[in-house]
Protein backbone atom coordinates (compact mmCIF):
# COMPACT_ATOMS: atom_id res chain seq x y z
CA UNK A 1 0.00 0.00 0.00
CA UNK A 2 1.33 3.42 -0.88
CA UNK A 3 0.76 7.05 -0.06
CA UNK A 4 -1.75 7.39 -2.90
CA UNK A 5 -4.27 5.97 -0.41
CA UNK A 6 -3.93 9.14 1.65
CA UNK A 7 -5.72 12.05 0.03
CA UNK A 8 -5.15 15.58 1.22
CA UNK A 9 -7.43 16.47 4.10
CA UNK A 10 -9.71 18.80 2.11
CA UNK A 11 -9.92 16.30 -0.77
CA UNK A 12 -10.96 13.55 1.61
CA UNK A 13 -13.65 15.73 3.18
CA UNK A 14 -15.07 16.53 -0.24
CA UNK A 15 -15.04 12.85 -1.16
CA UNK A 16 -16.81 11.84 2.06
CA UNK A 17 -19.61 14.28 1.35
CA UNK A 18 -19.83 13.08 -2.24
CA UNK A 19 -20.06 9.46 -1.07
CA UNK A 20 -22.79 10.18 1.45
CA UNK A 21 -24.91 12.09 -1.06
CA UNK A 22 -25.48 8.78 -2.89
CA UNK A 23 -27.30 7.20 0.08
CA UNK A 24 -30.86 7.65 1.33
CA UNK A 25 -29.87 8.46 4.91
CA UNK A 26 -31.25 11.96 5.21
CA UNK A 27 -29.32 15.07 6.17
CA UNK A 28 -25.83 14.42 7.53
CA UNK A 29 -25.51 16.09 10.92
CA UNK A 30 -21.98 15.12 11.96
CA UNK A 31 -18.99 13.04 10.94
CA UNK A 32 -16.20 11.80 13.20
CA UNK A 33 -12.99 9.94 12.41
CA UNK A 34 -12.77 6.66 14.32
CA UNK A 35 -9.83 4.56 15.41
CA UNK A 36 -9.18 1.40 13.42
CA UNK A 37 -8.77 0.61 9.77
CA UNK A 38 -5.42 -0.48 8.42
CA UNK A 39 -4.95 2.30 5.88
CA UNK A 40 -7.74 4.86 6.02
CA UNK A 41 -9.63 5.62 9.19
CA UNK A 42 -13.37 4.83 9.16
CA UNK A 43 -15.86 7.64 9.63
CA UNK A 44 -18.79 7.66 12.02
CA UNK A 45 -21.74 9.28 10.25
CA UNK A 46 -24.65 10.74 12.17
CA UNK A 47 -27.55 11.41 9.81
CA UNK A 48 -31.29 12.01 10.05
CA UNK A 49 -32.07 8.30 9.67
CA UNK A 50 -29.44 6.92 12.04
CA UNK A 51 -25.75 6.26 12.63
CA UNK A 52 -23.48 4.63 10.06
CA UNK A 53 -19.83 3.95 9.33
CA UNK A 54 -18.17 4.94 6.05
CA UNK A 55 -15.14 2.78 5.34
CA UNK A 56 -12.50 2.58 2.64
CA UNK A 57 -11.61 -1.01 1.70
CA UNK A 58 -8.08 -1.34 0.27
CA UNK A 59 -8.04 -5.14 -0.16
CA UNK A 60 -11.42 -5.64 -1.81
CA UNK A 61 -10.93 -2.45 -3.74
CA UNK A 62 -13.03 -2.87 -6.87
CA UNK A 63 -16.68 -3.48 -7.60
CA UNK A 64 -16.45 -7.25 -8.15
CA UNK A 65 -14.28 -7.98 -5.13
CA UNK A 66 -16.35 -5.82 -2.84
CA UNK A 67 -19.58 -7.35 -4.10
CA UNK A 68 -18.32 -10.64 -2.65
CA UNK A 69 -17.66 -9.01 0.73
CA UNK A 70 -21.05 -7.30 0.84
CA UNK A 71 -22.82 -10.52 -0.07
CA UNK A 72 -21.00 -12.47 2.65
CA UNK A 73 -21.63 -9.90 5.38
CA UNK A 74 -25.31 -9.50 4.58
CA UNK A 75 -25.78 -13.27 4.30
CA UNK A 76 -24.26 -13.67 7.78
CA UNK A 77 -26.63 -11.03 9.13
CA UNK A 78 -29.58 -12.81 7.51
CA UNK A 79 -28.51 -15.99 9.32
CA UNK A 80 -28.62 -14.25 12.71
CA UNK A 81 -24.91 -13.48 13.04
CA UNK A 82 -24.33 -10.11 14.68
CA UNK A 83 -22.45 -7.91 12.21
CA UNK A 84 -22.60 -4.54 10.47
CA UNK A 85 -24.54 -4.91 7.23
CA UNK A 86 -23.34 -3.19 4.08
CA UNK A 87 -25.93 -0.68 2.85
CA UNK A 88 -26.62 -0.14 -0.84
CA UNK A 89 -26.66 3.31 -2.36
CA UNK A 90 -29.87 4.80 -3.73
CA UNK A 91 -28.93 3.48 -7.18
CA UNK A 92 -28.45 -0.07 -5.84
CA UNK A 93 -24.64 -0.09 -6.04
CA UNK A 94 -22.51 -1.10 -3.07
CA UNK A 95 -20.29 1.97 -3.08
CA UNK A 96 -17.63 3.66 -5.18
CA UNK A 97 -13.97 3.19 -6.03
CA UNK A 98 -11.39 5.90 -5.42
CA UNK A 99 -7.68 6.18 -4.59
CA UNK A 100 -7.05 2.46 -4.68
CA UNK A 101 -9.88 1.64 -2.27
CA UNK A 102 -13.60 0.88 -2.40
CA UNK A 103 -15.72 3.13 -0.21
CA UNK A 104 -18.91 1.72 1.29
CA UNK A 105 -21.42 2.53 4.02
CA UNK A 106 -22.09 0.10 6.88
CA UNK A 107 -24.50 -0.10 9.75
CA UNK A 108 -23.08 1.26 13.00
CA UNK A 109 -22.75 -1.27 15.81
CA UNK A 110 -22.70 0.26 19.27
CA UNK A 111 -20.52 -1.35 21.94
CA UNK A 112 -16.96 -1.71 23.13
CA UNK A 113 -13.78 -3.05 21.55
CA UNK A 114 -11.54 -4.60 24.19
CA UNK A 115 -7.96 -3.42 24.40
CA UNK A 116 -5.24 -6.04 24.02
CA UNK A 117 -4.49 -5.61 27.73
CA UNK A 118 -8.10 -6.27 28.72
CA UNK A 119 -8.48 -9.20 26.34
CA UNK A 120 -5.22 -10.82 27.51
CA UNK A 121 -6.41 -10.58 31.09
CA UNK A 122 -9.95 -11.80 30.42
CA UNK A 123 -9.02 -14.91 28.46
CA UNK A 124 -6.62 -16.01 31.20
CA UNK A 125 -9.18 -15.48 33.90
CA UNK A 126 -12.15 -17.07 32.14
CA UNK A 127 -11.87 -20.31 30.15
CA UNK A 128 -15.68 -20.14 29.95
CA UNK A 129 -15.40 -16.94 27.92
CA UNK A 130 -13.09 -18.68 25.42
CA UNK A 131 -15.45 -21.68 25.22
CA UNK A 132 -18.39 -19.40 24.58
CA UNK A 133 -16.53 -17.47 21.88
CA UNK A 134 -15.41 -20.71 20.22
CA UNK A 135 -19.04 -21.88 20.19
CA UNK A 136 -20.16 -18.65 18.52
CA UNK A 137 -17.36 -18.77 15.92
CA UNK A 138 -18.44 -22.30 14.99
CA UNK A 139 -21.98 -21.01 14.43
CA UNK A 140 -20.53 -18.26 12.26
CA UNK A 141 -18.70 -20.78 10.11
CA UNK A 142 -21.77 -22.99 9.78
CA UNK A 143 -23.70 -19.94 8.56
CA UNK A 144 -20.96 -18.93 6.13
CA UNK A 145 -20.68 -22.46 4.71
CA UNK A 146 -23.94 -21.76 2.84
CA UNK A 147 -23.03 -18.23 1.73
CA UNK A 148 -23.65 -17.62 -1.99
CA UNK A 149 -20.58 -16.66 -3.99
CA UNK A 150 -21.25 -13.31 -5.63
CA UNK A 151 -18.58 -11.20 -7.27
CA UNK A 152 -14.89 -12.14 -7.02
CA UNK A 153 -13.91 -14.14 -3.88
CA UNK A 154 -10.14 -14.27 -4.49
CA UNK A 155 -7.52 -12.04 -2.88
CA UNK A 156 -3.95 -11.50 -4.03
CA UNK A 157 -1.52 -13.70 -2.08
CA UNK A 158 0.36 -10.56 -0.98
CA UNK A 159 -2.52 -9.45 1.27
CA UNK A 160 -3.85 -11.24 4.37
CA UNK A 161 -4.45 -13.98 5.09
CA UNK A 162 -2.15 -16.93 4.43
CA UNK A 163 -3.68 -19.38 1.98
CA UNK A 164 -2.34 -22.86 2.58
CA UNK A 165 -2.51 -23.86 -1.05
CA UNK A 166 -0.14 -20.95 -1.71
CA UNK A 167 2.30 -21.28 1.19
CA UNK A 168 5.41 -21.03 -0.97
CA UNK A 169 4.14 -17.82 -2.59
CA UNK A 170 3.42 -16.33 0.86
CA UNK A 171 6.94 -17.17 2.06
CA UNK A 172 8.41 -15.72 -1.14
CA UNK A 173 6.44 -12.49 -0.61
CA UNK A 174 7.79 -12.12 2.94
CA UNK A 175 11.36 -12.81 1.83
CA UNK A 176 11.12 -10.30 -1.01
CA UNK A 177 9.69 -7.60 1.27
CA UNK A 178 12.49 -8.04 3.81
CA UNK A 179 15.15 -8.28 1.10
CA UNK A 180 14.05 -4.97 -0.40
CA UNK A 181 14.55 -2.96 2.81
CA UNK A 182 17.29 -0.33 2.32
CA UNK A 183 20.64 -1.36 3.87
CA UNK A 184 21.32 0.14 6.30
CA UNK A 185 17.66 1.01 6.86
CA UNK A 186 16.94 4.72 6.71
CA UNK A 187 13.96 4.29 9.05
CA UNK A 188 12.38 1.64 11.29
CA UNK A 189 15.84 0.41 12.17
CA UNK A 190 14.76 -1.65 15.19
CA UNK A 191 11.87 -3.27 13.29
CA UNK A 192 14.07 -4.18 10.31
CA UNK A 193 16.63 -5.66 12.70
CA UNK A 194 13.94 -7.71 14.47
CA UNK A 195 12.57 -8.99 11.14
CA UNK A 196 16.04 -10.32 10.33
CA UNK A 197 15.91 -12.84 13.21
CA UNK A 198 16.93 -16.22 11.68
CA UNK A 199 14.21 -17.96 13.71
CA UNK A 200 11.63 -16.36 11.40
CA UNK A 201 13.11 -18.06 8.34
CA UNK A 202 13.31 -21.35 10.24
CA UNK A 203 9.63 -20.99 11.18
CA UNK A 204 8.62 -20.28 7.57
CA UNK A 205 10.49 -23.35 6.39
CA UNK A 206 8.89 -25.53 9.08
CA UNK A 207 5.39 -24.23 8.27
CA UNK A 208 5.82 -24.76 4.53
CA UNK A 209 7.20 -28.29 5.02
CA UNK A 210 4.54 -29.25 7.57
CA UNK A 211 1.75 -27.68 5.54
CA UNK A 212 2.73 -29.76 2.52
CA UNK A 213 3.21 -32.93 4.55
CA UNK A 214 -0.17 -32.58 6.24
CA UNK A 215 -1.76 -31.53 2.95
CA UNK A 216 -3.30 -28.48 4.61
CA UNK A 217 -3.89 -26.90 1.23
CA UNK A 218 -6.19 -29.80 0.34
CA UNK A 219 -8.48 -29.44 3.36
CA UNK A 220 -12.07 -28.44 2.58
CA UNK A 221 -12.49 -24.70 2.08
CA UNK A 222 -15.44 -22.45 2.71
CA UNK A 223 -16.23 -18.75 3.07
CA UNK A 224 -14.56 -17.39 6.23
CA UNK A 225 -14.30 -14.02 7.99
CA UNK A 226 -10.56 -13.74 7.40
CA UNK A 227 -9.48 -11.70 10.44
CA UNK A 228 -11.02 -12.98 13.67
CA UNK A 229 -9.40 -10.91 16.38
CA UNK A 230 -10.47 -9.11 19.57
CA UNK A 231 -10.08 -5.76 17.79
CA UNK A 232 -12.75 -6.88 15.30
CA UNK A 233 -15.28 -7.86 17.97
CA UNK A 234 -17.83 -5.37 19.31
CA UNK A 235 -19.13 -6.33 22.75
CA UNK A 236 -22.57 -4.93 23.47
CA UNK A 237 -23.52 -4.11 27.07
CA UNK A 238 -23.61 -7.31 29.12
CA UNK A 239 -22.38 -9.53 26.27
CA UNK A 240 -19.30 -10.77 28.14
CA UNK A 241 -21.19 -11.53 31.34
CA UNK A 242 -24.03 -13.30 29.55
CA UNK A 243 -21.89 -15.10 26.92
CA UNK A 244 -23.79 -13.45 24.07
CA UNK A 245 -22.02 -13.38 20.74
CA UNK A 246 -20.12 -10.16 20.02
CA UNK A 247 -20.73 -8.39 16.73
CA UNK A 248 -18.16 -8.98 13.99
CA UNK A 249 -16.69 -6.08 12.04
CA UNK A 250 -13.89 -5.61 9.49
CA UNK A 251 -14.63 -8.28 6.89
CA UNK A 252 -12.04 -6.94 4.43
CA UNK A 253 -10.14 -10.25 4.40
CA UNK A 254 -13.16 -12.50 3.88
CA UNK A 255 -12.34 -15.20 1.34
CA UNK A 256 -12.71 -18.91 0.67
CA UNK A 257 -10.33 -20.53 3.13
CA UNK A 258 -9.90 -22.97 6.02
CA UNK A 259 -12.41 -22.68 8.85
CA UNK A 260 -10.10 -23.81 11.66
CA UNK A 261 -7.29 -21.46 10.64
CA UNK A 262 -9.86 -18.67 10.55
CA UNK A 263 -11.25 -19.70 13.94
CA UNK A 264 -7.86 -19.65 15.65
CA UNK A 265 -7.05 -16.31 14.01
CA UNK A 266 -5.57 -13.81 16.47
CA UNK A 267 -7.92 -14.75 19.27
CA UNK A 268 -5.45 -16.71 21.39
CA UNK A 269 -1.83 -15.80 20.70
CA UNK A 270 -1.53 -12.03 20.64
CA UNK A 271 -0.76 -9.68 23.49
CA UNK A 272 0.32 -6.10 24.14
CA UNK A 273 3.88 -5.81 22.84
CA UNK A 274 5.08 -4.13 26.03
CA UNK A 275 3.50 -6.60 28.51
CA UNK A 276 5.89 -9.58 28.61
CA UNK A 277 3.86 -11.26 31.37
CA UNK A 278 1.34 -12.11 28.63
CA UNK A 279 3.93 -13.42 26.14
CA UNK A 280 3.53 -17.06 27.14
CA UNK A 281 1.73 -19.65 25.05
CA UNK A 282 -1.09 -21.25 27.06
CA UNK A 283 -2.18 -24.59 25.50
CA UNK A 284 -5.19 -24.79 27.82
CA UNK A 285 -6.61 -21.64 26.22
CA UNK A 286 -6.52 -23.38 22.83
CA UNK A 287 -8.25 -26.44 24.30
CA UNK A 288 -10.98 -24.36 25.97
CA UNK A 289 -11.64 -22.41 22.78
CA UNK A 290 -11.79 -25.55 20.64
CA UNK A 291 -14.10 -27.28 23.14
CA UNK A 292 -16.50 -24.45 22.50
CA UNK A 293 -16.01 -24.72 18.75
CA UNK A 294 -16.72 -28.45 18.75
CA UNK A 295 -19.87 -27.89 20.82
CA UNK A 296 -21.13 -25.21 18.43
CA UNK A 297 -20.60 -26.69 14.98
CA UNK A 298 -23.02 -28.95 13.17
CA UNK A 299 -20.06 -30.21 11.09
CA UNK A 300 -17.56 -32.07 13.32
CA UNK A 301 -13.90 -31.21 12.91
CA UNK A 302 -11.97 -33.91 11.05
CA UNK A 303 -8.81 -35.55 12.36
CA UNK A 304 -6.94 -33.88 9.53
CA UNK A 305 -8.14 -30.43 10.61
CA UNK A 306 -7.28 -31.04 14.27
CA UNK A 307 -3.81 -32.27 13.34
CA UNK A 308 -3.12 -28.85 11.83
CA UNK A 309 -3.75 -26.79 15.00
CA UNK A 310 -0.03 -26.06 15.74
CA UNK A 311 0.52 -25.34 12.05
CA UNK A 312 -2.33 -22.83 12.02
CA UNK A 313 -1.14 -21.14 15.22
CA UNK A 314 2.38 -20.72 13.82
CA UNK A 315 1.13 -19.54 10.44
CA UNK A 316 -0.89 -16.77 12.11
CA UNK A 317 2.28 -15.47 13.77
CA UNK A 318 4.05 -15.46 10.40
CA UNK A 319 1.12 -13.72 8.74
CA UNK A 320 1.38 -10.87 11.22
CA UNK A 321 5.13 -10.59 10.57
CA UNK A 322 4.39 -10.46 6.85
CA UNK A 323 1.95 -7.61 7.43
CA UNK A 324 4.42 -5.73 9.65
CA UNK A 325 7.12 -6.00 7.00
CA UNK A 326 4.81 -4.66 4.29
CA UNK A 327 3.39 -1.85 6.43
CA UNK A 328 6.54 -0.04 7.54
CA UNK A 329 6.88 1.66 4.15
CA UNK A 330 4.00 4.00 5.01
CA UNK A 331 3.95 4.18 8.83
CA UNK A 332 5.30 7.17 10.77
CA UNK A 333 8.77 6.74 12.25
CA UNK A 334 7.55 7.05 15.84
CA UNK A 335 6.03 3.55 15.64
CA UNK A 336 9.40 1.81 15.25
CA UNK A 337 9.63 0.76 18.93
CA UNK A 338 6.05 -0.57 18.88
CA UNK A 339 6.52 -2.55 15.67
CA UNK A 340 9.88 -3.93 16.78
CA UNK A 341 8.27 -5.02 20.05
CA UNK A 342 5.41 -6.71 18.18
CA UNK A 343 7.88 -8.54 15.92
CA UNK A 344 9.90 -9.77 18.91
CA UNK A 345 6.68 -10.89 20.63
CA UNK A 346 5.65 -12.91 17.56
CA UNK A 347 9.10 -14.48 17.30
CA UNK A 348 8.87 -15.45 20.95
CA UNK A 349 5.56 -17.20 20.32
CA UNK A 350 7.01 -18.94 17.25
CA UNK A 351 9.82 -20.25 19.42
CA UNK A 352 7.33 -21.62 21.95
CA UNK A 353 5.09 -23.16 19.26
CA UNK A 354 7.84 -24.89 17.27
CA UNK A 355 8.03 -27.99 19.54
CA UNK A 356 4.28 -28.53 19.15
CA UNK A 357 4.64 -28.34 15.38
CA UNK A 358 7.54 -30.78 15.24
CA UNK A 359 6.55 -33.29 17.91
CA UNK A 360 2.82 -33.88 17.45
CA UNK A 361 2.06 -37.53 16.71
CA UNK A 362 -1.02 -39.70 16.98
CA UNK A 363 -4.46 -38.32 17.92
CA UNK A 364 -4.75 -34.56 18.30
CA UNK A 365 -4.30 -33.39 21.92
CA UNK A 366 -6.27 -30.23 21.22
CA UNK A 367 -9.87 -31.45 21.06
Amino acid sequence: MTDNLRPARHDEEDWVQQCLAAYDIGAVRRTETLEGGMFLRPRLIEAAQGRYVLRAHPFRNDTLRFRFQAGVVNHAADQGIACARVLPRADGRWGAQRLGAFWALHEYVDGDVLSWDRWSSLKRESPALLESLGHHVARLHDALADAPIEGEPSLAHAVPTIRFHRLVACRRHFRATVRDFPRPPARFRETVKALGDPRIEAAWNAVVETGHRKRAGCLPRQVVHGDLSPVNLIWRTGAIETSRMPALIDWDCTHVGLRLYDALGDVLIRAPWDRPEYHTFEPDEVRAYLRGYVSGTRRPLSQEECACVPLFLMARQLEDLRQRAAAIAWLPDDRDAEFAGLVRMRVGFLNQLMPYLLEEKGPSPWT
